[in-house]
């Protein structure tokens, strides 16, 4: 009979944190992944920047939080690929976004550096090099 309170208990705390989380407002998850950010802690930064974006698809944040995405990938997974990724969803979902000309800037100047036509790395934003 123990045991069965005990596992009704850890339930209910399991339950009521997940119903916690989904009732926070957008502000306040778009607040808490910024604030991940901020404070370097980058992968978990990147989990509230994505589940902001799934939550919130319609969001004109959600294109900034895209950018973010991307922006983590690049520089602090050095993951090329996911960082094109994200910013090509930007641009798919947002594409008259404020973001979306640097999003288009950046691709350019990744496919130019992978294309092989450009003796040096490209530049992005904030100095990240697209080679790394």
């Amino acid at each position: 009979m123990n045991l069965r309170t005990n596992s009704s208990a850890v339930l209910a705390l399991l339950l009521a944190g997940t119903i916690s989380a989904l009732s926070q407002s957008a502000d306040q998850q778009l607040g808490f992944a910024q604030h991940l950010q901020r404070s370097g802690d980058a992968p978990f930064a990147l989990l509230e920047f994505k589940r902001f974006i799934y939550l919130h698809p319609k969001d004109q944040r959600a294109a900034s939080a895209h950018r973010d995405v991307a922006d983590l990938y690049f520089g602090y997974f050095k993951d090329v690929d996911s960082g094109k990724a994200a910013l090509a969803q930007l641009l798919k979902d947002f594409p008259k976004s404020k973001e979306a000309p640097g999003a288009q800037e950046t691709l350019n100047l990744l496919s130019l550096y992978r294309g092989g036509q450009s003796d040096s790395p490209a530049r992005l934003p904030g100095g990240l090099s697209a080679g790394t």
